[in-house]
């Protein structure tokens, strides 16, 4: 995707706006199908390919199977009897457990939620480097302090990660539970080794001139497809967000505007 990482950001954003929003089969499909069609973009290689079928196979067997066992709506229309009222024992305890065609409609609705969003954010990751993050965060902060403090920060994240595994094996080890007062003596030291970093990392900046009042430039400017999808993303997921919200709005009994009435039923219906 040819696409900053604001303009990725603001792409992801309006996919999670829209994967809560949409409620008709349709529109989730043909949600789906974009990110698909978004993550066929970022080219991905066969390991990932094995990474998104684990990702997503799973999502829809699991949810689609256990919304279909376990839905508690009505109408239900039973496909298969898993297990029949008159069994010993499971039978009484259950009264009966069945797959149910809306149960399982209902669980394809949600799939089709997770899978889009996880889609679009496996194409945005893959897409973008860490470089391109950080001069991103850092172009939003402007501000020196906080543009190093994150960056450093990120950077440092793994490092302290792989310290508190290393502490946890040894504590472990020794026959201590990460539990009660054991939890101090494992924070102690971490916490200890993260001023010392910090102690380093600061005083290398001062020797090599940094200053903390510096205003940091907004780097590059978006380009025109960078303005386009952001502004494409906003819209609509703005769009059908508030549509969502007027619908909802109305069916609680809280605002009803009698011009909106066509839109009301379109919303709720189709929407």
């Amino acid at each position: 995707m040819r696409l900053s990482f604001t303009a990725k950001l603001a792409l992801l954003a309006a996919f999670n706006v829209l994967a809560i929003a949409l409620d008709y089969l349709p529109n989730l499909i043909a949600l789906a199908a974009a990110a698909a069609a978004i993550w066929a973009a970022a080219r991905p290689s066969g390991d990932r390919l094995k990474l998104t079928a684990l990702v997503v196979v799973p999502s829809v067997w699991s949810v689609v199977v256990l919304q279909g066992l376990f839905y508690t709506g009505w109408p239900r229309t039973v496909i298969l009897t898993i297990i029949p009222p008159e069994a010993p024992v499971l039978g009484w305890l259950t009264g009966g457990v069945y797959l149910t065609y809306q149960g399982m409609l209902y669980g394809l609705k949600q799939s089709l939620r997770i899978v889009s969003v996880a889609l679009v954010g496996l194409a945005v990751v893959w897409t973008s480097t860490e470089r391109e993050m950080m001069a991103e965060l850092r172009r939003l902060l402007r501000g020196a302090t906080l543009s190093v403090g994150a960056t450093v920060a990120a950077r440092f994240f793994d490092v302290f990660a792989q310290d508190a595994r290393a502490a946890m094996i040894a504590y472990r080890t020794a026959g201590y539970r990460i539990l009660g007062a054991s939890t101090l003596r494992l924070i102690v030291p971490l916490a200890v080794q993260v001023l010392r970093r910090s102690y380093v990392v600061t005083l290398a900046l001062i020797t090599r001139g940094f200053s903390p009042g510096v205003r940091i430039s907004s780097g590059a400017r978006l380009g025109a497809l960078d303005i386009a999808a952001i502004a494409a993303s906003l819209a609509v997921a703005g769009t059908v967000g508030l549509l969502k919200l007027l619908a909802l709005l109305y069916i609680i009994d809280v605002l009803y505007i009698p011009q909106l009435r066509e839109l009301y039923w379109y919303t709720i219906n189709y929407v």
